[in-house]
């Protein structure tokens, strides 16, 4: 499960800082429910397509397939829209 973060935090589970805007995954329901109560965490996000092709590399940062690492989840999915018209081409 995926969710979006709302508040900069430190998960004392993994030691991993995660920035506003950003991105956490979990598969604990209830630790990402309590994440939620303090005030981290918004809503579960569902899948997206392009999702698929994007890798989540930790600290709002993520990897297109072709290797290239972009800071921000818009970010990365408007280069991955690019690097798709440019493989089309």
């Amino acid at each position: 499960m995926k969710y979006s973060v709302l508040e900069e935090f430190i998960d004392y589970q993994t030691n991993e800082y995660y920035p506003a805007e950003s991105e956490y995954e979990t598969k604990d329901p209830a630790w990402a429910k309590r994440l939620q109560t303090l005030g981290h965490l918004g809503d579960e996000i569902k899948g997206d397509p392009s999702d698929d092709r994007l890798k989540h590399v930790g600290g709002g940062n993520f990897e297109l397939p072709n290797g290239e690492k972009v800071r921000g989840k818009e970010n990365a999915l408007e280069a991955l829209e690019k690097l798709e018209k440019d493989e089309k081409k």
